[in-house]
C-alpha cells in the first residue's frame, strides 16, 4: 500500500509540475503578445506623429511665405512704390499685403502621445 501512495504522490506532484509549466508559458506568450501590441501601437502612433508634423511643417511654411509677401507689399506701399495701377491690375497684392491669416497646426497626436508616455506604455522602445 505504501509503493502505491508514494507512486501517487510522485505522479500528483509531477502533474502539478506540468500545470505550473503549462501556466507560466501561457503567461509569457500572453506578455509577448501584450508588448507586441503596444510596440504596434507606438510604432502607429510615431507615424502619425511624423504624417502630422509635416503637415504642420508645410504650413509654417506657408504661414512664412505669406509673412513674406505681406512685409514685401506693406514696405512696397510705405516707400510708395505701389501704384493705383498697380492695384488695379493685381487686386490680390492688397488682400495679401493687409489681410489677416490664422495659422491652425493639428496637434491631437502629439496629445496622444503625451497620454501614453504618462501611462508608463512609451518605455518599451
Amino acid at each position: 500500500m505504501e509503493s502505491k501512495t508514494g507512486k501517487y504522490f510522485k505522479y500528483a506532484i509531477g502533474e502539478i509540475i506540468l500545470v505550473v509549466i503549462g501556466i507560466l508559458i501561457a503567461l509569457q506568450i500572453n506578455n509577448w503578445n501584450e508588448k507586441r501590441k503596444i510596440n504596434n501601437e507606438i510604432e502607429s502612433v510615431f507615424s502619425l506623429l511624423e504624417q502630422e508634423l509635416e503637415t504642420n511643417t508645410k504650413q509654417g511654411n506657408n504661414f512664412l511665405n505669406y509673412g513674406y509677401r505681406r512685409d514685401s507689399v506693406q514696405t512696397m506701399f510705405n516707400q510708395n512704390k505701389v501704384t493705383p495701377e498697380m492695384i488695379r491690375a493685381s487686386p490680390e497684392l492688397m488682400t495679401e499685403g493687409f489681410g489677416t491669416y490664422t495659422m491652425q497646426f493639428q496637434d491631437d497626436r502629439l496629445k496622444e502621445l503625451i497620454a501614453l508616455t504618462k501611462q508608463g506604455r512609451l518605455s518599451t522602445i
